[in-house]
């Protein structure tokens, strides 16, 4: 498995080009959080970085921290989106796990939209406190910004049933093993039919949905180490042959497996 400068990610074009910082969860936060990423802007003129991202039952939670003032976007997305950022602004953005943002901020979503929600202006938010943290984090140094928020995860995380803490490490052992969901329900020992209700109650997602986030998401980790031949990748992924890899492939991200590689490795050596 490839991480980039030791996380477990799959890197957007921003990361290498620029002066992302990357922050690992506190240990609390784990089985919720996958990473933080924080930029310094500062600078008047807009440096606008568009990058594309690929859905994986994840959702990320950005704080843009500009000119004194706090806009919190929420983006849970089920396909390829691409995402315009100005660089020389102040951000700070949570990478959830698969389902963690649904169970742990409460926020419902659906598995076949993409939402965009800017979460300061939402009505029906759930009481998560998230206004007092917003007042505070302008006058805060960025190693502090991230603590605060930190702080403010762990404090929800405190809150959430038992139940949720489980589902989510049956959520990561799913992601690891590639597990189907019979095969996965047998390994955490509930019925195919408790399994599914579960993760539709709690995260928003099926097995399945979720299954075939993670084979896509570690043929992306295989297709940018360059180390794998197409064919290799497919039965390495779960998938039946190389023709059936290529046809998911291209239908969940919009390029073939060989257009993707050949884009991300171009752009690797290119930093």
């Amino acid at each position: 498995m490839k991480e980039y400068g030791g996380f477990d990610i799959i890197p957007a074009a921003s990361f290498s080009s620029t002066g992302l910082q990357i922050y690992a969860p506190s240990l609390k936060l784990s089985a919720w959080v996958q990473c933080v990423w924080a930029t310094v802007g500062g600078q008047e003129t807009p440096r606008i970085q568009e990058d594309k991202f690929y859905p994986d039952a994840g959702a990320s939670l950005t704080f843009d921290i500009s000119n004194g003032n706090v806009d919190v976007l929420l983006l849970h997305q089920t396909q390829v989106v691409r995402q315009c950022w100005d660089l020389n602004r102040d951000f700070v953005s949570v990478r959830f796990r698969p389902g963690a943002v649904k169970a742990l901020l409460g926020v419902a979503v659906e598995s076949g939209k993409n939402l965009q929600l800017p979460l300061l202006n939402e009505p029906a938010l759930p009481a998560c406190d998230l206004h007092p943290l917003c007042d505070v984090l302008p006058e805060l140094s960025q190693v502090r910004r991230v603590r605060a928020i930190f702080a403010w995860l762990e404090g929800l995380v405190e809150r959430r049933q038992n139940d949720q803490n489980q589902i989510l490490g049956i959520v990561t052992l799913a992601a690891q093993k590639l597990l189907l969901p019979n095969h996965l329900a047998d390994a955490v020992g509930l019925s195919r039919r408790t399994l599914e209700r579960r993760f539709k109650n709690l995260l928003g997602f099926t097995p399945l949905q979720v299954h075939s986030y993670g084979q896509i998401r570690r043929a992306r980790q295989h297709l940018m180490s360059g180390e794998f031949s197409l064919a290799d990748i497919a039965l390495d992924c779960g998938y039946y042959d190389q023709a059936h890899f290529s046809n998911v492939f291209r239908k969940q991200t919009g390029e073939t497996p060989q257009q993707y590689r050949q884009r991300k490795l171009s752009h690797i050596s290119n930093h």
